[in-house]
C-alpha cells in the first residue's frame, strides 16, 4: 500500500513535492525557492506591506517576521481641565524646551531648525519607554497658535503623529493629547498594553503640565 504524505518519484524519474492540506495542485500556493530554502508563496495576496522600523517587507518576507516585529495600532486621546488661560497653556506646551519638565519620558529635546515654532519646523527627542530608548524627529505639519499643533515622525521604531487642540472654557483652558500611528520594534502582542501605557502616560504629562501652570 503507498504511503500518503510521502514523496514519490515521477516517470521521469524527479521527486514531485509532497502534497499537504491546502498546498496542493489545485492550491493557489505554488512552491518559491529563496536562498536555497524551498518555501510557499502565494500566487496572489491581498496583504499589504508592514514596515519594521525604517524595513518595508512584502508578503514573501512576513513569514520571517510575523513573530517578532509586526506592526500595530495604537490611537490614545487624553483631555485635561487647566486654569489658566488658553495664550499661557498654549504657548508653554507648544514649545518644544519645555517638554521635559512635562512629560515624563522625555529626557532631552534639541532643535533641528531655527526658532520660533513653525510649520516645518523640526526637533529631535530622546524618551524612555517601556524600558527602550527612543530617539525620533518630530516635524511640525499644523499650527495654528492657540488652537492646535501636530507634529510627526516617521523615523525610528516609533513612528506617531501628536496632537495637541487648546479649547477654552468659561474659567480655564480644555487641552486634548492624542497620539496615534504604528509603532514597530514591538510584538503584536504588545498592543493593548501599550496604549495602556501610553494612556497613563499622558495622563500623566496632563497632569504634571496642570500642576506646572496652576502654581505660576
Amino acid at each position: 500500500m503507498r504511503r500518503t504524505g510521502l514523496r514519490e518519484r515521477s516517470a521521469a524519474g524527479r521527486r514531485t513535492p509532497r502534497v499537504v492540506a491546502g498546498f496542493g495542485r489545485n492550491s493557489s500556493w505554488r512552491p518559491h525557492h529563496h536562498d536555497g530554502a524551498h518555501t510557499h508563496t502565494p500566487l496572489h495576496s491581498s496583504r499589504s506591506t508592514i514596515r519594521i522600523g525604517n524595513v518595508s517587507a512584502n508578503s514573501d518576507d512576513k513569514r520571517q517576521l510575523y513573530e517578532t516585529d509586526t506592526t500595530m495600532n495604537v490611537d490614545v486621546t487624553t483631555h485635561k481641565i487647566i486654569a489658566a488661560p488658553v495664550s499661557s497653556v498654549a504657548a508653554f506646551a507648544s514649545e518644544p524646551d519645555n517638554a521635559p519638565q512635562w512629560y515624563v519620558n522625555i529626557r532631552s529635546v534639541q532643535w533641528q531648525t531655527p526658532r520660533p515654532l513653525q510649520i516645518g519646523s523640526r526637533f529631535a527627542f530622546v524618551a524612555q519607554f517601556l524600558g527602550r530608548r527612543l530617539e525620533y524627529v518630530y516635524q511640525v505639519v499644523e499650527y495654528t497658535p492657540d488652537k492646535r499643533l501636530v507634529m510627526r515622525t516617521a523615523d525610528g521604531p516609533f513612528p506617531m503623529e501628536t496632537t495637541y487642540e487648546w479649547e477654552p472654557t468659561e474659567t480655564a483652558t480644555r487641552m486634548t493629547l492624542r497620539n496615534r500611528g504604528t509603532p514597530s520594534g514591538f510584538s503584536r502582542i504588545m498592543a493593548p498594553f501599550m496604549s495602556a501605557a501610553m494612556r497613563r502616560a499622558n495622563q500623566k504629562d496632563l497632569a504634571a503640565l496642570k500642576a506646572l501652570l496652576e502654581a505660576k
